[in-house]
């Protein structure tokens, strides 16, 4: 049961970053304009940024298939997911940007931390009895 619990964590994952991927890249202005932002006056780095949000998609993807490997891909997903909440975070206190994009950030941060704990709980499980 645990181990269907964590592949279906980074099927939805990788579910969420498809969802950005095709979201930003497809539905463009008009998901800027629902953000209260204006599109990105660089295409080269938006055009890297949603690369790389569908490249850990598929890594997401890679780890559910088996839950038992892969582990410093968890790892680094925790830690891309921690980041792009940090950077929404400062440029939103710094007035850059408005609150929303902050808040649907919210929902990398929360993987991250389910990461977090699956990482944990998986070293724990992994420790020999004794």
């Amino acid at each position: 049961m645990k181990g269907a619990r964590d592949r279906w964590l980074f099927v939805a994952a990788g579910a969420f970053n498809c969802l950005v991927a095709a979201s930003l890249l497809f539905g463009g202005d008009r998901v800027f304009a629902l953000l209260g932002m204006p599109p990105p006056a660089d295409p080269l780095m938006f055009h890297l940024f949603v690369a790389f949000v569908a490249l850990f998609a598929g890594g997401y993807f890679w780890v559910a298939r088996d839950v038992t490997r892969n582990h410093g891909l968890v790892g680094l997903g925790a830690a891309g997911k921690v980041a792009v909440f940090a950077v929404l975070l400062g440029h939103a206190l710094a007035g850059r940007i408005p609150w929303a994009p902050v808040a649907l950030g919210g929902a990398d941060l929360a993987f991250a931390a389910l990461f977090v704990r699956f990482l944990v709980r998986g070293r724990k499980s992994a420790r020999p009895a004794g």
